[in-house]
């Protein structure tokens, strides 16, 4: 997946970018509140006017699932096996598979309750050194140990 954020149109980094702030968003709330809060904060997801960006419904739509499944008690591994499966089956291209590695991530590192800079970070290593810079300004992404 490597150089992958570097070839995307504007419109397609700004929807990474948006997804990515979305899963911060929601592992705070889950650190804070607990996994049942996030209940809530889902029923909007599939819903474009409720992002700031234009997110294709595909990821909108995996997002959403995985969220849902977490909350309703999966383990780990079965969330991943059923992740890979979604990925495998519908992604059409790069871009959507960038997006959809970076739900899952997000959704098994809040299952984790992971500190959100350690998962910024790992976002950041899908996105690559080269770009980083950029993705850190965009996102608002400042580095852990700052």
């Amino acid at each position: 997946m490597a150089g992958v954020y570097s070839s995307l149109s504007q419109s397609e980094k700004a929807a990474v970018v948006a997804v990515c702030k979305k899963l911060v968003e929601l592992l705070k709330q889950a650190r804070h509140e607990g996994l049942l809060a996030l209940e809530e904060s889902t029923e909007g997801l599939l819903e474009a006017e409720n992002w700031p960006v234009e997110v294709p419904l595909k990821i909108r739509r995996y997002l959403f699932i995985l969220l849902r499944i977490m909350i309703e008690g999966i383990d780990l591994d079965e969330l991943s096996m059923i992740a890979e499966s979604y990925k495998k089956s519908s992604c059409a291209n790069s871009f959507e598979t960038l997006c959809f590695t970076l739900v899952q991530i997000g959704v098994e590192e809040i299952l984790k309750k992971r500190s959100y800079g350690f998962l910024q970070e790992v976002f950041l290593s899908y996105i690559g050194l080269d770009c980083e810079d950029e993705f850190r300004k965009l996102a608002g992404f400042k580095p852990f140990w700052d």
